[in-house]
């Protein structure tokens, strides 16, 4: 029987602007997400609202540089002082990869010229990992949009920042393409594309929805740059993509809620899929965006040469939930995971959900695992995979056997698929600390390791091991015999 195969690379996710902290040491630049103000007082279930930045919002933030509580992504959990006792926790529980994000703002400041000290602090933290046996996975883009490019050209909306991208990447792969050997190019432009944020609606929500197809080309034109120039560079390294892949499924047996389905699925996922990995636009999905009056991409000569002909080596896939879609008629007043006259999202009353309203669904990760090998044939990663929960220490301890149950029922729908046929090289749980959660602070916590801090910025940083750390460690010893 098929199992986890040898060398399968068990490890943990994070990101640096939600943990590395040290926002204005060692020369490091603005970030767009220095600029995201905690918002606690909205429905932690309103991602849109909860991950806006808007140009006001930076106006406030620019004017208040020694904020660190309403402003607590300039902290994090404070990877950037804590690095080394962190790869050791990650050592003891035996990881074989630590996914992380170079922060394109500590690297060049200003997004374009280099920082020797953010260059030096990143080879430190390889130090770290190599001295461990840590295969190091490194995201080039998770959110860390130098604020000077967004001041200077407006940010994705603009063809320059895919040049200031190249000038990043290059830089990524001279000083560090003997050392990381796996890339992960951009995390989750399909979630971007969908609801936004993190800097993509600072001209508001409504500007961000009229350009979000202008965007999502100029994402996809990066990406294939960055994987062009990896395999020039570093032609031993592999490179690939990072999709938020949600599964839909119908409400009932009813053919339009299965075409409801369809319809979410495909904007939600393969659209952005196909673009990144074919380098083909779905022409439905176009005029349908075209109708609603999105203004389309310039699409240059040569564009879709360079998407159709960059050729990634996996993909990565983060998995949380999954959607249940219904058909809903054309009068249905518009709302947030609705399009009149084509689905809206609904309830699956087959399922649990957490306390942030998603489903858990541990038999949508193999579907997702599946649908794209099938339709691609590439290796996969699980990039992200995790459960949130409230936390409190109980002397010394935090009891997480729910999350320790959800992970259960998630590898072992991972080891179903392997048996399946479907080549998947690595498993990184999200995350392997707290970190500050792009939905609702350091309330909604996702690590293996507990960390003291909290929305008030007061804690004191120490780590502790939850009982899922101990757990996942049994785990990766047994090379996941043991589920």
């Amino acid at each position: 029987m098929r199992t986890f195969p040898e060398g399968f690379l068990w490890g943990g996710a994070t990101a640096a602007n939600q943990m590395e902290g040290g926002w204005n040491e060692g020369g490091k630049g603005w970030s767009v997400s220095d600029c995201a103000r905690a918002k606690f007082d909205v429905d932690v279930k309103n991602y849109e609202k909860q991950n806006e930045i808007t140009s006001k919002d930076i106006e406030e933030a620019l004017a208040h540089p020694e904020d660190m509580v309403n402003y607590p992504k300039r902290h994090g959990n404070d990877f950037y002082h804590h690095y080394k006792e962190d790869i050791q926790m990650l050592k003891e529980m035996g990881a074989k990869a630590f996914r992380f994000s170079l922060s394109w703002p500590r690297i060049l400041p200003d997004g374009e010229h280099v920082n020797p000290a953010g260059i030096q602090f990143y080879h430190k933290v390889l130090d770290e990992l190599e001295q461990s046996g840590i295969e190091p996975i490194a995201t080039l883009y998770h959110y860390d949009l130098p604020l000077a490019l967004h001041m200077r050209y407006g940010g994705w909306k603009s063809r320059k920042t895919i040049l200031a991208f190249q000038i990043f990447t290059k830089r990524c792969f001279q000083e560090f393409g003997t050392r990381i050997k796996k890339f992960l190019t951009i995390n989750e432009p399909d979630i971007l594309f969908m609801y936004g944020g993190h800097g993509l609606d600072l001209d508001g929500t409504e500007e961000f929805k009229r350009n979000k197809l202008i965007m999502n080309h100029h994402f996809a034109l990066a990406h294939a740059q960055a994987v062009q120039l990896c395999h020039e560079m570093i032609p031993n390294a592999m490179i690939g993509p990072v999709f938020g892949y949600v599964p839909v499924y119908p409400k009932t047996s009813n053919p339009r809620d299965v075409m409801a389905a369809k319809d979410l699925c495909d904007v939600q996922n393969t659209f952005i899929q196909e673009l990144f990995l074919n380098g083909r636009y779905m022409e439905r999905i176009v005029m349908q965006y075209e109708k609603d009056g999105i203004a389309l991409p310039d699409i240059r000569e040569g564009d879709m040469e360079l998407l159709k002909n960059s050729k990634r080596d996996f993909v990565a896939l983060n998995y949380y939930k999954s959607d249940t879609a219904a058909y809903c008629t054309p009068d249905t007043p518009p709302a947030d995971f609705c399009r009149p006259g084509y689905y809206q999202v609904c309830i699956n009353e087959s399922l649990q959900r957490t306390a942030w309203g998603w489903d858990i669904d541990p038999i949508g990760i193999r579907y997702m695992l599946r649908d794209v090998y099938d339709r691609y044939h590439l290796p996969l990663i699980i990039a992200e995979n995790g459960m949130a929960a409230y936390e409190e220490v109980k002397e010394n301890r935090i009891d997480d056997t729910y999350r320790i149950e959800y992970l259960s029922r998630h590898l072992i729908q991972c080891r179903q698929a392997i048996q399946e046929g479907v080549e998947l090289i690595g498993y990184c749980n999200w995350s392997f600390l707290d970190l500050l959660s792009t939905g609702h602070g350091f309330e909604k916590r996702y690590g293996l390791v507990y960390i003291d801090q909290n929305n008030e910025s007061s804690g004191s940083l120490k780590r502790i091991a939850k009982q899922s750390y101990y757990w996942y460690q049994n785990l990766i010893r047994c090379n996941g015999g043991n589920l």
